[in-house]
């Protein structure tokens, strides 16, 4: 026979727990906010959410489904943009993961240096910058000179480009190239025959979508050679989310 003590202790436990539906953990357990169902408090202590490696904001995985309110630490650099992840804490809306930061504190400011050598394409003369500083969301591809933005929102988008034609006269500019669009910047002109250095530059202010793609291209001579300069300070390209 079993005793019957251990019985009633149980009983009345799980029938406390049917009542009253709220659990206090910390240094004073006889007390509880009345309008929470889990209270924790401590002096010393964190609160350790659990850390697994997302793959994409699109993507439950690894948990088997989205539900909304879940809250996870992301420990993982994954996916593409727009549906990039990097490590942080993430909640779920439902239908995606959010990062926490994205709003508040996470805006994109990337700084591009170190171009490619310029290849002509008609009159486009193309590079990629192959240094992308402050890249926090993954979305610049050293690869294809391409940005992705990841969130919708306004960016200052500024691109200085200092380089020499073996031709001339010539009314060189430098592009943005936002999806097809493509938005001109300041225009030199190089009149000596044998051309010569030239900057140019532009600053455009622009709401951009999650997935919007924005490249430099520079434009002039459709014949000649033009040699971009790498120094830091003379040909880069900034990206700054402002809200």
């Amino acid at each position: 026979m079993k005793p019957l003590l251990p019985i009633l202790v149980a009983a009345f436990l799980c029938q406390s727990a049917k009542t009253f539906g709220q659990v206090k953990i910390g240094n004073n357990p006889t007390t509880i906010n009345a309008d929470a169902v889990l209270e924790a408090e401590t002096t010393n202590k964190g609160f350790l959410l659990p850390r697994i490696a997302l793959t994409a904001t699109n993507s439950a995985s690894p948990l088997s489904a989205h539900t909304a309110g879940m809250a996870v630490y992301n420990t993982a650099t994954a996916g593409s943009a727009p549906f990039n992840v990097s490590p942080g804490i993430y909640y779920n809306n439902g239908s995606g993961w959010t990062k926490l930061d994205s709003v508040a504190s996470g805006l994109t400011s990337i700084t591009l240096t170190n171009p490619t050598t310029m290849t002509n394409s008609g009159n486009y003369w193309d590079y990629k910058f192959q240094t992308a500083a402050g890249d926090a969301y993954n979305e610049y591809s050293t690869a294809t000179g391409k940005f992705t933005a990841s969130r919708t929102g306004t960016y200052v988008l500024t691109c200085y480009n200092l380089a020499t034609c073996n031709v001339g006269p010539i009314n060189p500019t430098v592009l943005l190239r936002v999806n097809s669009q493509e938005y001109a910047g300041s225009v030199m002109y190089v009149s000596p025959p044998g051309g010569g250095a030239y900057t140019v530059f532009i600053v455009l202010t622009i709401k951009l979508n999650a997935g919007d793609v924005v490249y430099p291209r520079g434009y002039g001579p459709a014949t000649g050679t033009c040699t971009i300069d790498g120094t830091t300070s003379r040909t880069f390209m900034t990206i700054a989310q402002i809200r």
